[in-house]
């Protein structure tokens, strides 16, 4: 595959934990962002800058592809639904997630507060820190209209840069977490698959 094919990496500030996240922009057969880092205005204007850098305007998107649905990696999606035409597309796992995040996040919040944290024998003001933090991500974060989403299967072949990448459902640090590989060059985009550490960050209720 040629570089120029080659997704780019846009590395996006994530205010959270200090560090960065990435994104990835496909510029062929049209454009497509994978990822989106979080909601705050810095990411905003670093991952328009970052497109802009490569040619492509928020408006010029087509694609917009969540690898999963935690905080970093999906929190300017409803934006970008707003201020484009593009098509979202997620791990058919992930739909609900996306398409109704408030619902699904409140559903986490109550166990969090009501099951998980109780049993885990923090300190209260430990358990009060992190009920804030999942409360300003409740007010925060907003879904992608169901009509503009479209689901992506296991083991599915996708466009990427103008070459087939193999659509793979790893869950595992999240539920509906979505990798590619394309065998042809051996490479593999991961997402959050490959981590030094937090590989579950979240817990979930049983199902």
């Amino acid at each position: 595959m040629p570089i120029e094919s080659a997704p780019i990496r846009l590395e996006l500030p994530f205010a959270l934990e200090r560090t960065t996240v990435n994104a990835y922009l496909c510029l062929e057969p049209e454009p497509t962002l994978i990822d989106t880092g979080d909601a705050s205005d810095e990411t905003w204007r670093a991952l328009v800058a970052g497109m802009a850098a490569h040619g492509v305007a928020v408006g010029d998107l087509r694609r917009v592809i969540i690898t999963h649905t935690h905080i970093d990696h999906f929190g300017q999606a409803a934006r970008l639904a707003q201020e484009s035409d593009a098509r979202f597309l997620v791990m058919d796992a992930g739909f609900t997630w996306l398409t109704d995040f408030t619902r699904q996040w409140q559903t986490r919040f109550d166990y969090y507060r009501d099951v998980f944290l109780p049993a885990t024998g923090l300190p209260v003001h430990e358990r009060a820190g992190i009920l804030r933090f999942s409360q300003h991500v409740l007010e925060t974060y907003r879904s992608v209209p169901v009509a503009r989403v479209d689901c992506l299967h296991d083991e599915e072949e996708i466009d990427l840069g103008g070459a087939p990448w193999t659509t793979l459902h790893v869950p595992g640090h999240a539920s509906m977490l979505t990798a590619f590989y394309a065998a042809h060059t051996q490479t593999l985009l991961s997402a959050d698959m490959l981590l030094a550490r937090t590989p579950t960050p979240v817990f979930e209720p049983p199902a």
